[in-house]
């Protein structure tokens, strides 16, 4: 199991955002979409990332952006022939 992360470059106006998306990818990730073919799963999306990862012996992922630090709960599934 492993966070990734991919963020991109907003502009409006003048004004410049950074919004970056963190990935929990494996196999066994459920995404919230309930479509079984992804590998991965969008866990978070936000402005201005600056850590990330797991919370040890929790099923959780902390992210610290410029708006707060966040903790989402995830699930593993049973792994499935693809």
């Amino acid at each position: 199991m492993h966070l990734r992360d991919t963020s991109t470059e907003m502009k409006y106006q003048g004004a410049t955002a950074y919004v970056s998306c963190i990935w929990l990818s494996d196999d066994r990730a459920v995404p919230s979409t309930g479509n079984d073919s992804y590998r991965a799963a969008l866990a978070f999306v936000g402005p201005d990332v600056s850590a990330y990862g797991f919370v040890p012996a929790k099923k959780l992922i902390y992210v610290v952006s410029s708006q707060g630090t966040y903790l989402i709960p995830y699930k593993v599934g049973p792994a499935k022939n693809r």
